[in-house]
């Protein structure tokens, strides 16, 4: 499932601005011992996270994502 992020940059002057969209494919499985479900991107090496429903792991996912990036960015 592709997840889209889409990310504003504006300079200080707030005159000009970027959007930068990206889409990383998303795996969510159900855990082995089936209480709950991971999810994980291929694209991103090492951004996974875990969630009760499959919902609940694509939303941390996008945090996870947002981390992922400030992380490698600072």
């Amino acid at each position: 499932m592709p997840l889209k992020w889409t990310t504003e940059l504006k300079e200080d002057d707030q005159k000009q601005k970027a959007t930068i969209t990206m889409s990383v494919n998303v795996i969510v499985e159900e855990s082995e011992d089936g209480e709950g479900y991971h999810a994980l991107t291929p694209d991103l090496p090492g951004c996974a996270t875990v969630g009760d429903t499959p919902q609940e792991a694509v939303e941390n996912m996008r945090l996870t994502i947002q981390d992922w990036l400030i992380k490698d960015n600072c």
